[in-house]
């Protein structure tokens, strides 16, 4: 079943660089990180930025990396409390489907 994304505030982890991000699918709640390596890349940034800036890269191409995402869970996460993580390589993989 797809994923519905809501629109929640995304949350940056110093300590795992990543960004947290909701979605819903089948009544389920859904948690989704991307790290910030894949969020650079969307971006085409290769050096590490601040938070913020990663942050603001994450919210300018959410729409795409909440497609990924989707497709990730679509292709194998289960439903209900599942942490589905996002790398560089989903999202090439992903671009390449």
């Amino acid at each position: 079943m797809p994923v519905q994304f809501i629109g929640e505030q995304p949350i940056y982890n110093p300590h795992r660089r990543t960004i947290r991000f909701v979605g819903l699918a089948d009544g389920s709640h859904i948690d989704f990180q991307v790290t910030e390596e894949a969020v650079l890349h969307f971006a085409h940034q290769n050096a590490a930025l601040p938070a913020t800036e990663v942050l603001e890269i994450f919210i300018a191409h959410r729409a795409e990396i909440e497609a990924v995402a989707s497709l990730k869970h679509d292709n194998g996460a289960e439903g209900g409390d599942t942490l589905v993580t996002l790398t560089d390589t989903e999202r090439y993989r992903a671009q390449a489907e």
